[in-house]
């Protein structure tokens, strides 16, 4: 039986529902994986990284001196680590989002029970 508007409005938000519950657990920190090379004649070592800012992941490099997005060049001094994958850097990316949101959550927490006492 086919179902009307308001029924697949209604499953639409269960099925929205579910989703944000299945996401809501706590992941484990992930290391950078992968070192920048010891000596500049070693080349770039090229891995990926993410900016929590923006929730981006991105192609990355470094060599012994420098690091730079992309796997072509380094455009900015100091060397760095970096994540071997793409999974890898997700995987630390939502650590440090959810470590960020848990931050606020704990600020929000924190000012209701001053409220209560209040």
């Amino acid at each position: 039986m086919a179902m009307n508007k308001a029924e697949k409005e209604r499953m639409g938000l269960l099925e929205l529902e579910l989703k944000l519950l299945s996401s809501f657990k706590l992941s484990a920190p992930v290391l950078k994986d992968l070192m920048p090379p010891a000596s500049y004649a070693d080349g770039l070592s090229k891995g990926w990284d993410f900016n929590s800012y923006n929730g981006e992941v991105f192609k990355a490099c470094s060599s012994s001196i420098g690091n730079g997005t992309g796997w072509d060049k380094t455009t900015s001094q100091n060397s760095k680590a970096l994540f071997s994958t793409r999974k890898l850097a997700l995987m630390a990316l939502r650590y440090a989002t959810e470590r960020e949101l848990l931050m606020k959550l704990s600020k929000i927490d924190e000012e209701l029970t001053k409220d209560i006492y209040d």
